[in-house]
C-alpha cells in the first residue's frame, strides 16, 4: 500500500512540476485518485514533517511554465477568472499555480522521506491531506473541471 501511494505520490508530482503532456483533465484525474487514496487512510495525530529546504517561489514557477493557462479562479465555482469566465469578482478567489505548487511541495517533502521511512513519508501525506489539503484540492479539481469545460481538454 504505501509502495503504490509512494508511486502515486512521485507520479503525480512529476505531472504538477513538468506537465509531461498531460491534459487538464488527466491532471484532475490524478489528483483526485491521489485525494481518494490518501483521505482513505485513517487520520492519524500530530503535525506533517516540515518541508525544510524546499523552494515555494521556484515550485510556483515551475508549475506555472508547466500549466500556463491556469490562474486564478473562483473557490465556490471554479470558474476561471479570465475574459469569458467569471462575469463578477469573487469573494473568494484562488489560485490554481499557488495550489498545485504548495501540493507539490508536500509531495516532494514526503517523497524525501521515502528512503528513511516509508511509514513517516506515507504519514506525511496522510496528515498533510487531512490537515489542510483536503478543501484545497476539491477546490482545484472544481477549477480543473470548469476550466477543461470552458477551453476543451488541452
Amino acid at each position: 500500500m504505501s509502495l503504490d501511494l509512494l508511486a502515486r505520490a512521485g507520479a503525480l508530482l512529476r505531472t504538477v512540476r513538468q506537465r509531461e503532456g498531460a491534459s487538464l483533465e488527466e491532471l484532475a484525474d490524478s489528483l483526485m485518485a491521489f485525494r481518494s487514496q490518501v483521505t482513505g487512510l485513517p487520520p492519524k495525530p500530530g503535525q506533517a514533517d516540515p518541508a525544510s529546504g524546499l523552494d515555494p517561489a521556484g515550485m510556483a514557477r515551475q508549475v506555472a511554465l508547466a500549466w500556463p493557462e491556469l490562474g486564478l479562479y473562483d473557490l465556490g465555482s471554479g470558474e476561471p477568472l479570465l475574459a469569458g469566465g467569471c462575469q463578477t469578482v469573487p469573494d473568494d478567489i484562488g489560485s490554481a499555480h499557488d495550489d498545485l505548487a504548495a501540493l507539490a511541495l508536500d509531495l516532494q517533502s514526503a517523497l524525501a522521506l521515502a528512503p528513511l521511512s516509508e511509514e513517516r513519508a506515507v504519514d506525511t501525506l496522510r496528515r498533510s491531506m487531512h490537515s489542510h489539503r483536503v478543501d484545497q484540492v476539491l477546490h482545484l479539481l472544481r477549477h480543473l473541471r470548469a476550466l477543461d469545460s470552458t477551453t476543451g481538454s488541452q
